[in-house]
């Protein structure tokens, strides 16, 4: 096999690797996101438990637990963000341009060490997901047109 034939043999297996290296990143992203999503459900549900016990405590039926992040097209603008979801947009937002996750959280002012910096991927996708933001192939966020 001449040279040539080598090459172009091992960059088509490096590039189905590298095709299946995202596949599994994006899996393990999304699965991730599911998790913390689950934790928030969980940290919410346990505190509505622990408020409809409190004398005057406001239950679940009284707070109303509708989506944390409403969908672009339902909501008045980033005033019905949550604070550090609307701290978010407004880093991208004043970035002029695609952002990582780490940019945006150092933008916004939010702890991007350890766990923290997950919690932040979680919610920028969140905010992607909902159509607020969008992804560029590179991975990097953009405010959504």
């Amino acid at each position: 096999m001449e040279l040539a034939e080598r090459i172009a043999s091992r960059a088509a297996e490096l590039a189905g690797e590298v095709e299946l290296l995202r596949k599994q990143l994006a899996d393990a992203e999304h699965e991730l996101e599911r998790l913390v999503i689950a934790g928030q459900v969980i940290t919410q549900l346990t505190a509505g438990e622990q408020a409809a016990g409190e004398p005057g405590g406001a239950g679940p039926a009284q707070r109303g637990f509708g989506l944390l992040v409403p969908p672009r097209s339902q909501a008045a603008g980033p005033s019905d963000l949550p604070d550090d979801y609307r701290s978010l947009l407004e880093a991208v937002a004043a970035a002029g341009g695609p952002v990582t996750c780490v940019m945006a959280a150092q933008r916004a002012g939010l702890d991007v060490t350890g766990r923290h910096s997950e919690n932040v991927r979680a919610k920028l996708r969140r905010l992607e997901d909902r159509g607020w933001l969008r992804r560029t192939p590179a991975g990097k966020f953009t405010v959504a047109p």
